[in-house]
């Protein structure tokens, strides 16, 4: 366990994941509990080497990634421990805080078009002879003013090469919510395999 004084009235604690085994406690910290708080409160006894029955403290917790966890702990009416300072009175509540996880973008296929069907199908047959070259989820359009459209997940420039030989172009981004609400679905989640058959 390490703690660092941020400033008269805040401290940053760091435990391991066998810190808050010694203590029995466990992230996000029950609070609501009688028993829940005894522990936090014997933590930060320790940990800080003052009493946290004698003031009011705003807590906050973060999980870390390894099972231990960061305690930013700061006073509300007084200064942490030193000489001549006065002790924190009484713990009278405190905020668990487990931060959000990490955002996962949804990822955004990427659409490229053809002239026409016969040439929809050849890329098709193509990518399938190509290990590699095309995995995953792959949905097939026909686009209300013309023109035929591969959409995938797995784009970049080998995929570019492939599609331009068969005069399939890159579209821009944005096209894919235009043929999911304006479009044709032909073929959804493995129109690759499917509509090489048709050759």
């Amino acid at each position: 366990m390490e703690t660092i004084r941020i400033s008269g009235k805040k401290v940053k604690i760091t435990c391991t994941r066998e810190d808050l085994f010694a203590y029995d406690l466990a992230v996000p910290v029950d609070i609501e509990t009688a028993d829940g708080k005894r522990r936090l409160r014997s933590l930060l006894r320790d940990a800080c080497g003052f009493d946290p029955d004698s003031g009011r403290l705003f807590v906050q917790i973060y999980e870390s990634a390894a099972g231990g966890c960061e305690l930013f702990v700061t006073l509300t009416d007084n200064t942490i421990g030193g000489e001549g300072e006065k002790m924190p009175r009484q713990m009278t509540s405190a905020q668990v805080k487990t931060p959000a996880p990490p955002r996962r973008q949804t990822p955004t296929p990427t659409a490229y078009v053809f002239p026409d069907f016969g040439a929809l199908l050849a890329v098709c047959e193509r990518l399938l002879r190509s290990p590699g070259c095309c995995g995953g989820e792959t949905s097939a359009y026909a686009g209300r003013g013309g023109g035929y459209y591969l959409l995938t997940y797995d784009a970049g420039k080998r995929l570019d090469i492939v599609c331009g030989e068969y005069g399939g172009e890159r579209c821009p981004r944005g096209t894919e919510a235009y043929l999911y609400e304006h479009g044709a679905l032909l073929c959804g989640g493995d129109a690759v395999e499917k509509l090489a058959e048709l050759l």
